[in-house]
């Protein structure tokens, strides 16, 4: 069908169309996924295990937060900055686990995510000291074995995976970057 002026009509043409079109430009944007990392104390094997996911949003969402928390799903997002600590006596050891979330600061892709650190002190002496969701990656699985001072962790550089383990150094910004490296150069060498 074509307009008075011989162009195509899309349809957008109309009065209404318009202005919903302006409507839904301007409207707030609400995420349909809420994420989420979920802290496990496994007795029996002597481990602290942390994963992270999505899960859709629902409207409840602010009223469930703390039954959640209790049982150890944090929701990965927040509005003023906060953290979600755990100690766990595993065998002779003590572990403390903290997750320091910060509010969004920006917004487009990774801006408009709450951004999260997480801290592991064994026996008082840091083993992780590192981003655990930013805007760039993060971490997607974390296992600390305290009675053989094993990390082990899978995550995430933008569409890099890669994983690694660690029983002598910290786990920090710098090891995660190295791990991404390593992943990239593995990747570049099987062209």
């Amino acid at each position: 069908m074509r307009a008075e002026n011989g162009r195509r009509r899309t349809g957008t043409e109309s009065p209404i169309c318009l202005a919903l079109l302006l409507i839904a430009a301007t409207a707030p944007a609400f995420a349909d996924d809420a994420p989420y990392a979920e802290y496990r104390y496994i007795r029996a094997l002597g481990q602290i295990q942390i994963s992270t996911g999505v899960f859709e949003r629902t409207p409840d969402l602010g009223s469930r937060k703390a039954p959640l928390e209790h049982d150890g799903i944090l929701i990965a997002e927040t509005d003023r900055p906060r953290t979600f600590t755990r100690t766990e006596h595993v065998g002779v050891h003590v572990v403390v686990t903290t997750i320091s979330l910060q509010p969004p600061v920006g917004h487009g892709e990774g801006g408009a995510s709450s951004f999260a650190d997480i801290k592991v002190l064994l026996d008082g002496q840091p083993i992780v000291d590192c981003p655990f969701s930013r805007g760039w990656g993060g971490i997607d699985r974390i296992v600390i074995d305290p009675a053989r001072r094993f990390v082990t962790v899978a995550g995430h550089e933008g569409i890099v995976r890669y994983e690694g383990f660690e029983s002598r150094k910290v786990v920090d910004e710098d090891w995660l970057f190295l791990r991404a490296k390593d992943a990239r150069t593995l990747i570049e060498n099987r062209k």
